[in-house]
């Protein structure tokens, strides 16, 4: 029915295609083009940069973050919605340093499911735009209208 070596060899020649390594002009970080989207239909960019206390260092360079402040989704503060956030850094091994998703790891080969996890937090914590209060009040308003 399905030819499952084809469909493989599909995707990987896509993953291929859309993902870019660049590395800097000093070559102390390498910035990672996914090929998958953000809430503005724009690439998520990764960086990768020694750590201090580790050998590597996997951030989205403060982007999250940075974005859902610039519509106003609060997560500095003891509420509902900072402890979801929380909870879905737990759940993917994501760490919150100075503003930036950061994911530590030593060995190389550790490289892929760091980036895999850190672009799903990255894409879940996008999700919390949904509970900026403008949508809270419609879906509200709705729901007592129906």
């Amino acid at each position: 029915m399905f030819d499952t070596e084809k469909m493989k060899k599909i995707y990987f020649e896509w993953i291929d295609k859309k993902i870019q390594f660049v590395p800097s002009k000093t070559k102390d970080y390498l910035t990672i083009t996914t090929p998958f989207l953000d809430m503005y239909n724009d690439y998520i960019e990764l960086v990768v940069f020694k750590g201090k206390g580790t050998e590597y260092v996997i951030s989205d360079d403060g982007y999250t973050l940075d974005e859902l402040g610039l519509l106003d989704i609060e997560l500095n503060k003891k509420s509902k919605r900072s402890k979801y956030f929380r909870s879905i850094l737990l759940n993917f091994g994501v760490k919150e340093s100075d503003g930036e998703l950061i994911i530590e790891f030593d060995d190389l080969n550790e490289f892929p499911d760091a980036q895999n996890r850190l672009t799903q937090c990255m894409l879940q914590v996008f999700d919390l735009l949904q509970t900026s209060k403008n949508n809270v009040i419609q879906y509200f308003k709705e729901d007592v209208t129906n």
